[in-house]
């Protein structure tokens, strides 16, 4: 069985998606999709996880301006 994991890229990184998953699963065209949009959640999580903790930064730093993403 394989573990699937998203989490931001940062330290202390958040793990927004965790699941297992056993090949034969992913026969069925259903859970295929399913696991796709949980995979595609987390990573749009991910993602926002990442832009928040790089805008508090600028923002703690006095910044004025911030990232475009």
């Amino acid at each position: 069985m394989a573990k699937i994991i998203v989490q931001s890229d940062a330290p202390g990184a958040l793990v927004t998606h965790q699941e297992r998953v056993c090949s034969g699963e992913l026969e069925s065209d259903h859970f295929s999709r399913q696991l796709i949009e949980r995979v595609s959640r987390a990573v749009s999580d991910a993602e926002e996880a990442e832009r928040d903790r790089v805008s508090k930064s600028a923002r703690d730093r006095g910044d004025a301006s911030t990232p475009s993403g």
